[in-house]
């Protein structure tokens, strides 16, 4: 049996200011989105997949974006 590591590069991606970074996939996995971006954490399902593994660049975006603490109600 073989076994892949993948890795979400959405979870760490931030523009850090100089815009939009996206970059194409080819896991092939069945549920990859395909495209990877700096802005995958403004998807409410992405944030909630993800939870627990955000980097903190991340989790300061989306801190930012949602200061009253009231994103993604489980």
């Amino acid at each position: 049996m073989e076994n892949e590591l993948t890795f979400d590069y959405g979870t760490v991606f931030v523009d850090h200011g100089r815009g939009r970074v996206e970059m194409s996939c080819s896991c092939r996995a069945a549920a990859c989105r395909g495209l990877i971006t700096s802005e995958d954490w403004q998807e409410p399902a992405f944030r909630r997949r993800h939870r627990g593994d955000l980097s903190f660049a991340v989790q300061e975006r989306i801190a930012a974006a949602f200061p009253d603490g009231e994103h993604d109600p489980v």
